[in-house]
């Protein structure tokens, strides 16, 4: 089931989820693309920019 099929103002905890994983998702491919494009200068770097960018947008 999907966003769309569930009435306005009900199932409130199942469309937060279904928001929620979506732009998570996109926060993944989002950090993946800036990390490819300004390519970080450790390791670590990487890490804590790709976490930032993907809990940013999955929020």
């Amino acid at each position: 089931m999907g966003y769309w099929d569930l009435p306005d103002g009900t199932h409130c905890a199942q469309k937060t989820w279904l928001v929620t994983k979506l732009s998570t998702a996109l926060g993944i491919v989002g950090s993946a693309y800036h990390t490819i494009l300004f390519q970080p200068k450790t390791v670590l770097d990487g890490v804590q920019r790709a976490g930032t960018t993907t809990l940013t947008m999955g929020n």
